[in-house]
């Protein structure tokens, strides 16, 4: 038998032996597209968006079968430093200033990257389109009337959701202090991260006083799984009522999608594409540009 140190150096030739013999046309395929992009990456005007950016080549295996505007690039801008200034032909007719502000997170100024007229028409093009509540992960915030409330109750297991929410409430993350009860502030926590309707201390008391049933100033896993059923739906339905207070909205905004092939927008992602030097088809397979209209925070001061 050989010795181990030969037997190992044997299987590493025979492996790169095998290796060898293997077809490499996918390989060279690879390299060569990758190649060619970058050639063509540096043969764009000197006004382009990759004079500044550092582009990363990741072409697919049927990229000799794309367009050169089809390979899929991932790009990193170099903001050089706060208040770094270059200038860039985004247009036919105009010189942007691209300025950066920050570099963490990277942040840039485009000053008039949009006309007047432009926006006009961004603003023509959102009224068409009728603006509606801007939502969330976890809504708008508002809450519902009583009735409404208590329509949704009908098709809820009560004491199932009651030992559920007791249950979530008794667990020791919630109990900052490690006493084994939760007061009044580690409920407001609670509310707050679980809830989220950031109560105050004085919006939380008629909620906790529901579940306090010896009004000791704590909540312990017995009290909380012991309040009656009407108790508990009037506890939940405080929650619907703090959130009925625009104090707790989450947003104050009403936004549209605009649609992606009108004029205004081709242009734009034109202008994006040579902006970011990204590939143009990512640019239009992107989400939809949306327009937000921020609203007063009181309802009655809304237009």
């Amino acid at each position: 038998m050989f010795p181990l140190h030969l037997r190992l150096r044997l299987f590493l030739a025979i492996v790169t032996l095998l290796l060898s013999l293997r077809p490499a046309h996918g390989l060279l395929l690879s390299t060569s597209t990758a190649k060619q992009e970058r050639a063509r990456i540096r043969t764009l005007p000197r006004n382009s968006a990759n004079v500044f950016l550092q582009p990363r080549i990741c072409p697919k295996d049927d990229a000799q079968q794309m367009s050169p505007d089809s390979v899929f690039r991932l790009v990193k801008l170099n903001g050089v430093k706060v208040g770094h200034v270059r200038e860039m032909n985004l247009t036919h007719s105009k010189t942007h200033r691209v300025v950066t502000r920050s570099l963490r997170p990277l942040l840039f100024e485009i000053p008039e990257f949009l006309s007047h007229k432009e926006c006009d028409l961004f603003i023509q093009l959102t009224q068409e389109r009728h603006l509606e509540d801007s939502e969330t992960v976890f809504g708008r915030g508002e809450g519902i009337d009583r009735r409404e409330f208590e329509r949704k109750l009908i098709t809820k297991n009560l004491t199932f959701e009651r030992k559920v929410f007791c249950k979530s409430l008794e667990r020791e993350c919630n109990d900052l202090n490690s006493d084994g009860k939760i007061g009044v502030q580690e409920f407001v926590e609670y509310m707050d991260y679980h809830k989220h309707i950031h109560p105050t201390k004085e919006d939380a008391s008629p909620m906790f006083e529901l579940l306090d049933l010896n009004s000791d100033g704590y909540v312990v896993y017995e009290e909380c799984s012991n309040t009656t059923l009407s108790s508990f739906v009037e506890f939940l339905y405080h929650i619907e009522k703090l959130k009925s207070n625009p104090r707790y909205f989450i947003r104050f905004s009403e936004s549209t999608s605009l649609p992606m092939d009108k004029p205004i927008i081709k242009s734009s992602q034109e202008r994006i594409v040579k902006l970011t030097g990204l590939s143009r088809t990512l640019i239009e397979k992107s989400e939809p540009i949306q327009v937000s209209l921020y609203l007063p925070m009181t309802p009655s001061l809304r237009r």
